[in-house]
């Protein structure tokens, strides 16, 4: 469809750009339309880097981009949260939003001088635009984005469940998500020449592709969703400051970089991709099921940095062994965008829904046990945000932190729920003769690029669109 930066580079500058817009704005509605303007570049970039660097890099060492990718998703989820706070605690809050324009600066002049230049159509040409897949973009975003706003308004108690608005947004994303799977099967069945299909259905056909996705969207619950409670319980049961309350899960932080780069080495020579992402898979189980030790209000033992270390290491074998057997698994390199962009979506997909969860559990407790001790403005707060306790009177916060414990205690046994699940679907990527790694170097690159033309780009820019919603 284009030159592969073209769609990186734009997004590169539709973060920034909306980054400085913001600000300079004080209307909150205003404000509000930046920022989503700023997410939908974010959301590019989140999937089209992973993608280019699989395309662009070294074919005969995956093992290394499978543990780079890995290692750097592990650090930007964790290190996210404890710099945010040491900025908004250290000095003002817009430089969240000035700190991107420098390495956004740099990101552009690197792409658009040293990205390699392929034979493709036009960013911007009619070709490149009838092949996009607006029906399954569309319906893919709409599944995911309504199914994500429907739990966690409900969750926050914006809404009942049994609002008119809920039940709307439920039940457009369950038809979405049935009009996504019969129109992509309809392509696959009944090819379009001109469109290119967001997501090949025939991928969700081969049972190790499927199971290391799924892997992966399970992988996204608990691991997102643990970079946001475990510092926010620091803060709420600990009385810890923003800033150290960050930097408590530093261990889980390391140990994910060094699985990913693990993962990596245990793949280097042979395809192992499928017993890494069980042993992953078995290494989180038991890392949040130590972690269910700490289910008191007093509960400061030093032992959890271990237990955040153990969890840590399967979230990053996971993550780079997801990478390198996805890069394997794509039987034709032109599935290798919507492939490795599925991936993307559900990890992200997968700690979107973490978090909501996480939210229902802990305004289920706060209505069970704060409801007559807290007016409804303080309620309301609460729901938004456990955080706000922070501004209550000492005798209520000492409630709300005996509550947040027994919530914490509760997500714990649900995040046990979803790695035990997440176990049993590791199984089913277990091959007798796994695909050997020579396939990554079958085909030569500049055949490679030849042959697949805008395909590759049309699909890096079609899964970008996906993660708009999450």
């Amino acid at each position: 469809m284009a030159e592969e930066d073209a769609p990186i580079t734009t997004t590169v500058i539709g973060l920034r750009k909306h980054s400085v817009t913001g600000t300079r704005r004080v209307v909150l509605v205003i404000s509000i339309v930046c920022r989503a303007f700023q997410g939908m570049g974010a959301s590019g970039l989140y999937s089209l880097t992973q993608i280019g660097l699989v395309e662009v890099g070294p074919s005969h060492s995956p093992s290394l981009i499978g543990a780079l990718i890995g290692a750097t998703l592990a650090v930007a989820f964790v290190l996210g949260p404890i710099i945010g706070g040491a900025v908004s605690q250290l000095s003002d809050w817009r430089w969240l939003f000035n700190m991107n324009i420098p390495f956004g600066l740099i990101a552009i002049l690197t792409i658009t001088n040293l990205w390699p230049h392929e034979e493709v159509a036009h960013f911007f040409s009619w070709r490149a635009f009838v092949s996009i897949d607006f029906i399954g973009s569309a319906t893919l975003l709409a599944s995911s984005g309504f199914l994500v706003f429907a739990i966690q308004q409900a969750g926050s108690e914006t809404f009942a469940w049994g609002s008119p608005e809920i039940i709307s947004a439920l039940s457009v994303s369950v038809i979405s998500c049935c009009l996504f799977m019969w129109w992509e099967v309809y392509l696959e069945t009944k090819p379009m020449r001109n469109v290119e299909p967001i997501f090949p259905i025939r991928l969700m056909l081969r049972r190790v592709y499927s199971a290391g996705l799924l892997v992966t969207l399970f992988t996204g619950f608990p691991y997102i969703s643990l970079s946001i409670i475990i510092p926010e319980r620091f803060q709420i049961v600990s009385r810890e400051e923003v800033l150290m309350a960050g930097v408590h899960i530093l261990p889980m932080l390391g140990a994910c970089a060094v699985g990913s780069f693990l993962g990596g080495a245990i793949s280097s020579r042979r395809n192992n991709t499928s017993l890494t992402l069980v042993g992953a898979s078995c290494l989180q189980l038991l890392g949040v099921g130590l972690m269910s030790m700490l289910t008191e209000p007093d509960s400061h033992t030093k032992a959890q940095y271990a237990f955040q270390s153990v969890f840590g290491l399967g979230v990053g074998l996971s993550f780079s062994a997801a990478t390198i057997m996805t890069s394997i698994l794509a039987a034709e390199r032109s599935e290798l965008a919507s492939a490795q962009g599925a991936v993307a979506q559900a990890r992200v997909l997968g700690g979107c829904i973490g978090l909501s969860s996480c939210t229902v559990i802990f305004n289920s407790h706060v209505n069970e046990y704060l409801k007559s001790h807290l007016t409804p403005a303080q309620l309301d707060s609460l729901h938004r945000s456990p955080l706000t306790s922070l501004q209550l009177s000492g005798n209520l916060q000492e409630l709300v932190k005996d509550v947040y414990a027994g919530a914490f205690a509760e997500e714990i046994r649900v995040m046990m729920l979803v790695c035990s699940v997440m176990v049993i679907i590791s199984l089913f990527s277990l091959e007798r003769n796994p695909v050997p790694l020579e396939r990554l170097t079958a085909f030569p690159k500049d055949d490679f690029t030849s042959r697949r033309g805008s395909e590759s780009a049309t699909e890096m820019t079609d899964v970008s669109s996906i993660r708009r919603s999450v």
